[in-house]
């Protein structure tokens, strides 16, 4: 018999709080933010039904007079010919095919994980030309592991430039911290002797350690205390953890952070899909970045840089893009100020930050990026599907409104137009909605 031990469970936030709870949000409240052509049918609709009631009573009440008034079907042949018009202007067609095209596009969208705020973002994404991703997170999968350790000579042992990294990380958070926490070492330092810890953004961290200063960052933390590094190997592509003890550099941690599966398919499907541009923003060094971008085929891609630095880059891109869709895909919080700038925000669902996440206008909830290939796709059908059903509505109407106003003056379609203006508002209506319906026959699994 196996002795059953208690399962102690603390919540850390209330549901309403929680990552599901916000996605669920999203997704209900998902047709709240309106494109300018679903804004552009409602102001039709207000201005164009009143005009249309007046017109057909002006029909009803004065084209009798034009022929003989004193008779019975003179005016019924006027009241007729106003309810005719009236059914014909009915502007149902365009009311409920274009909102409900949008509806099914951000639907097929959910189904291939990405969640659309709004059916706005959904035409921003068909127009979509610039991408700017992030490294960490987006192209890499952001799982980083302690690849090698360089001492700057041999009378430094490996495990004692590692136990001294782990001492400055003990307190930290950030994945690579974490890659050198999970890291094995023999040796085993003692926390207490910690004091004066201070975490400096984009450097490093600076502590006294046995009252000795230990610095472990990258080179712009040594370079401020003039502590020279003499053992840089230029094949080392990845984050360099530089470590000094007492005024003396002892040599680098090599972190690596692999691309994920399908990051590389996805950036070179980017053209096929009018993603003309991409670029590459990251902290990491130039050698890093350069090896990721290669791999990625990018060619634009900026490294070192500070999330101030993303800020200013990310801004001159947009300048440079005028009034092309440039859109960031991030998944952390140093991304959250470059996503409010963009005309549209990705977040990564599954790894990113919560404060991302209700940065972004769209959430990747699989964290790849063929699934923004399937997404543009979607988008891009949605858009035909709204220009075809506007264009077709409004050319029908047209049409049976001329031969409505004919029939009031010359009745030489005469009872017959009643099925004209049927067809012309329910017949097209749904046909209308049979076409914003035809989207969800599409596959769209495939990048």
């Amino acid at each position: 018999m196996v002795n059953a031990a208690p399962l102690y469970i603390k919540v850390s936030k209330m549901f309403y709080d929680s990552t599901t709870s916000k996605i669920m949000d999203l997704v209900e409240n998902a047709t709240n933010n309106k494109t300018s052509n679903e804004k552009f049918i409602t102001k039709f609709s207000k201005y164009y039904t009143p005009v249309v009631v007046i017109l057909a009573f002006l029909i009803a009440i004065i084209t009798p007079f034009f022929g003989d008034f004193t008779l019975a079907s003179t005016w019924q042949n006027s009241v007729f010919n106003a309810a005719s018009l009236l059914v014909v202007s009915c502007p149902c067609a365009l009311v409920l095919s274009v909102p409900m095209a949008y509806f099914v596009g951000i639907g097929e969208a959910s189904k291939v994980k990405m969640i659309i705020k709004g059916s706005v973002y959904l035409e921003k994404l068909s127009k979509l030309d610039t991408v700017i991703l992030d490294k960490t997170g987006t192209i890499t999968k952001g799982n980083f592991v302690v690849n090698k350790i360089n001492p700057s000579n041999d009378d430094i042992s490996k495990d004692y430039i590692l136990a001294l990294a782990k001492i400055a990380e003990s307190n930290s958070n950030h994945p690579i911290a974490h890659s050198i926490l999970e890291a094995r070492n023999e040796t085993i330092l003692d926390k207490n002797k910690i004091s004066n810890l201070e975490e400096i953004e984009g450097k490093g961290i600076r502590l006294n350690y046995d009252n000795k200063e230990l610095l472990v960052g990258n080179s712009l933390l040594l370079n401020d205390s003039n502590i020279e590094i003499n053992n840089y190997d230029p094949n080392d592509a990845g984050t360099l953890i530089y470590v000094a003890y007492d005024q003396k550099y002892l040599g680098y941690i090599l972190i690596k952070d692999e691309i994920k599966e399908d990051s590389i398919s996805a950036i070179k499907s980017f053209p096929k899909v009018q993603i003309n541009d991409i670029y590459m923003l990251t902290g990491d060094n130039k050698e890093t970045a350069k090896y990721i971008a290669s791999l990625s085929f990018i060619n634009n891609y900026k490294y070192s840089l500070l999330p101030l630095d993303k800020v200013n880059e990310v801004k001159k891109i947009k300048k440079d893009k005028g009034n092309k869709i440039v859109g960031f895909v991030g998944d952390g919080i140093n991304d959250a100020p470059s996503m409010s700038i963009v005309d549209l925000a990705f977040s990564m669902g599954n790894i990113g930050s919560d404060v991302a996440i209700e940065a972004s206008d769209i959430v990747i909830m699989d964290d790849k990026l063929s699934t923004l290939v399937k997404g543009k796709k979607i988008a891009k059908r949605t858009i035909n599907v709204v220009y075809q059903n506007i264009i077709f509505s409004l050319v029908i109407k047209l049409i049976a409104i001329i031969l409505t106003s004919v029939n009031t003056i010359t009745p030489f379609i005469g009872t017959y137009i009643i099925w004209i203006s049927i067809f012309a508002d329910v017949g097209v209506t749904f046909i209308a909605v049979c076409n914003s319906l035809r989207l969800m026959l599409y596959k769209h699994n495939k990048v």
